[in-house]
């Protein structure tokens, strides 16, 4: 093939490929019907749930400092390693933040402590193999300091 029949035929092929390409969609409508139904929720319009409520009544929800997870307790008995492999990889990003951070000169020593503790913490999680409660007391801070950590997190970040 020529140069002359070469560069249109590579310009039509880059014109055309997110055509051949593109997905047929997602599904949000069915995603939210099904959603619904898992939460005994497929009795009602959308427009009738309180979305607090159900966050509430059927997510487990961690505040690790500038993250707020939730998670679906229908799945923590069978999912709860990948939970607690997120939600160390959220603390291991804002440890990261942190090293980035370090040139602009602010102490950081109550803030490394911090993440460490949370980080061992986290670590110490058990998954008990049949659980009576939906929210685990294994899975509570050990100390008021790991409890308040996000707090004091989110007190820094706004003053530096």
């Amino acid at each position: 093939m020529t140069n002359a029949l070469l560069k249109p035929a590579l310009v039509a092929a880059i014109a055309f490929a997110p055509l051949v390409l593109a997905p047929a969609g997602v599904p949000f409508e069915k995603a939210a019907r099904d959603f619904m139904a898992q939460h005994g929720l497929a009795d009602k319009r959308a427009e009738e749930v309180d979305f607090e409520s159900v966050l509430k009544g059927h997510f487990v929800v961690g505040r690790f400092g500038a993250f707020e997870v939730y998670f679906p307790v229908a799945s923590l008995e069978r999912r709860a390693g990948d939970f607690r492999d997120c939600v160390l990889a959220l603390v291991g990003a804002q440890e990261k933040l942190a090293d980035w951070n370090k040139p602009a000169g602010h102490d950081q020593k109550a803030l490394r402590a911090d993440i460490k503790l949370v980080t061992d913490w986290i670590k110490g999680w058990r998954v008990p193999a049949k659980r009576s409660s939906p929210r685990p007391s294994a899975w509570r801070p050990v100390s008021g300091r790991a409890r308040n950590w996000a707090s004091r997190a989110r007190a820094r970040s706004r003053s530096a």
